[in-house]
């Protein structure tokens, strides 16, 4: 392995990706996993008959189960490194290895969570099968996001919305020219009717996602494994990591907005 237990080991922390989005899906790691169920529909009793006196009948929560099938998805990545790095410490050597194959990880996962077509390997995107929409004034756009999921899928929803579609808000002025939010020495845009916001990069310029991430189920169902190989003829050190996780959406739980494109001419 060329790596010590130590560094190697801090490969395996996949929960601590960069994105949001992922940070809040609360992922599960039980091995081979793709069947969830998941709370469709409930039936409460009705307002007026809330209230029960001292030994009468409860009233009974009525709930529609079903099960969610998550997307399969096999991920392996490459990287090779020349045998003259050898000459670093075996410390160094190794979180050199660890921070390029966790950067380059998170920018795979970030994304497929995001973006993942849910078939050829890859697992379902959350915006796949979210409620879709496309602007031309933002602020619109969100406020019709915000009412367009039901009560309980707007339950601890976030907004995540893109770096370009955040800077875009930032820098916004009003009629007189004066920025609409402080930009300097402050701490970015937090939340916007209560609801809080997240920038996600993985998200495409001038897109945003709203919902609560715990809707979207993602399973690692196999270990994640580093493996090491050595060509002797080109002196070099193959490194390849091997994920395996499942993902998808339950349904109705997402918006996802995106800019309208602008017609030519």
């Amino acid at each position: 392995m060329f790596i010590s237990d130590t560094t190697y080991y801090k490969l395996l922390e996949v929960e601590g990706l960069d994105s949001p989005f992922f940070k809040d899906c609360g992922p599960t790691f039980i091995g081979g996993l793709l069947v969830f169920p998941y709370m469709k529909k409930t039936i409460t009793p009705d307002k007026t008959s809330r209230g029960k006196a001292e030994l009468s009948k409860t009233d009974a929560l009525s709930i529609e189960w079903d099960k969610l099938t998550l997307k399969q998805g096999n991920y392996p990545l490459l990287v090779e490194i020349s045998m003259e790095l050898m000459t670093l410490s075996d410390d160094m050597f190794g979180s050199y290895i660890i921070k390029l194959l966790k950067a380059q990880l998170d920018l795979i996962i970030g994304d497929e969570i995001l973006y993942g077509s849910g078939i050829n390997n890859r697992i379902e995107g959350v915006c796949l099968g979210a409620k879709t929409g496309t602007y031309t004034d933002i602020h619109k756009a969100i406020q019709i996001a915000f009412l367009e999921l039901d009560r309980l899928a707007r339950k601890g929803a976030k907004l995540y919305i893109s770096r370009s579609l955040a800077l875009s808000i930032t820098f916004e002025k009003d009629t007189t020219g004066q920025f609409i939010y402080p930009i300097y020495n402050s701490g970015g845009i937090k939340s916007i009717a209560q609801v809080p916001v997240e920038v996600d990069e993985g998200l495409v310029d001038d897109s945003f996602l709203f919902g609560n991430a715990t809707n979207y189920l993602i399973n690692f169902t196999k270990t994640t494994q580093l493996l090491g190989d050595i060509d002797i003829k080109h002196r070099t050190l193959i490194y390849a990591v091997h994920i395996m996780l499942a993902g998808k959406a339950i349904p109705n739980s997402f918006y996802y907005g995106t800019k309208a494109t602008v017609p030519i001419g």
